[in-house]
């Protein structure tokens, strides 16, 4: 029990720490999060910090108050620390195939998805449901500060929940 509170509090601090410098530094929009992503192919449940420009957004993952891997997101492609790969290959490999390139990036930035498609305004946000027989059935949710993405066929959910918004 002691650990998880030292464990909480080093990451209170290094995410106040760091998250400042970084708003003040660079000028993008930088957010703290929870995210939570299982598909077949890859899992992780963290925190991290969310770098939101307009044409790009970074997430830095930690585990542990230790950096343990960064994304780079844009509409066209997803890069893995160093290694770059088209958004519709990421797809392949860690979502699903018949998902547009632009899916990851508009789920992480807490945009609508397959241009609007079965999108219902709610208090809050909005919610999306969209389906191709055989291939998805998403269930995608907006609202306040959290996104719920969900596809019952390829067993993939992604959840980010913004902590705080620093600039």
């Amino acid at each position: 029990m002691q650990k998880k509170y030292r464990l909480s509090i080093a990451w209170l601090i290094l995410s106040l720490l760091l998250g400042a410098c970084s708003s003040l530094s660079n000028g993008k929009n930088v957010a703290t999060a929870y995210i939570l992503w299982k598909s077949p192919s890859l899992k992780f449940a963290d925190q991290a910090f969310i770098y939101d420009e307009n044409d790009s957004v970074v997430m830095e993952i930690y585990s542990s108050a230790a950096a343990i891997g960064k994304l780079k997101i844009t509409p066209q492609k997803v890069c893995k620390s160093l290694l770059c790969q088209s958004a519709s290959s990421f797809n392949e490999e860690f979502l699903c195939a018949y998902y547009p390139p632009n899916t990851l990036f508009s789920i992480v930035k807490g945009r609508e998805i397959f241009t609007g498609m079965g999108k219902k305004s709610v208090e809050g946000g909005f919610v999306q449901k969209v389906t191709l027989e055989s291939k998805y059935d998403i269930e995608y949710r907006v609202l306040n500060s959290e996104v719920n993405f969900r596809d019952k066929i390829n067993d993939i959910t992604i959840k980010i929940e913004k902590m705080d918004r620093a600039r």
